[in-house]
């Protein structure tokens, strides 16, 4: 525990020495969510925390990434699994930071939060790009600290926004 100590010399309340040990992050393959892996694989291998990487799944999912067709051959379940797992963990794994990735069938905001509340975070965070509603939700209905994380870079070969 940190004690701390105001200008005065009093001391106030302790504070533990890692405030943010679990952090949830919400993916979901797009630039933006990837900028937001690295923001966050940075932040967790500077501060000793964990990531639980989540990604919510839909039945449209399966819709969207199969252009509005149903191929039951093709397992989109099992290719989410693998992209989270491999590509979209890559950052964390480079930062050797501590991880694990969770699919889970919900819509975004409550997949969120529900992980987050399992796994005890103490920050949620996410890529903001047309995600203002994400970030309000979670904003307005978590227990901890929520951060959209702006991408400042623009991806290669997309203009920028300046």
């Amino acid at each position: 525990m940190t004690q701390i100590i105001d200008q005065s010399g009093a001391t106030g309340q302790a504070l533990p020495d890692r405030l943010v040990k679990t952090i949830v992050l919400g993916v979901d393959g797009s630039p933006e969510s990837a900028y937001a892996t690295g923001w966050v694989a940075n932040l967790a291998a500077g501060i000793g925390a964990r990531v639980v990487m989540i990604r919510a799944l839909s039945t449209m999912d399966g819709l969207v990434n199969d252009g509005f067709r149903i191929d039951p051959r093709r397992n989109w379940r099992q290719e989410m699994r693998r992209q989270i797992h491999g590509d979209w963990a890559r950052p964390l794994r480079e930062m050797n930071v501590e991880h694990k990735t969770r699919l889970v069938e919900k819509t975004p905001g409550p997949a969120i939060l529900m992980a987050a509340t399992e796994e005890h975070a103490d920050l949620i965070a996410v890529g903001s790009h047309h995600q203002r509603r994400l970030s309000a939700y979670l904003s307005h209905h978590a227990t901890c600290p929520v951060v959209a994380i702006p991408m400042l870079t623009p991806v290669a070969g997309e203009p920028s926004s300046s």
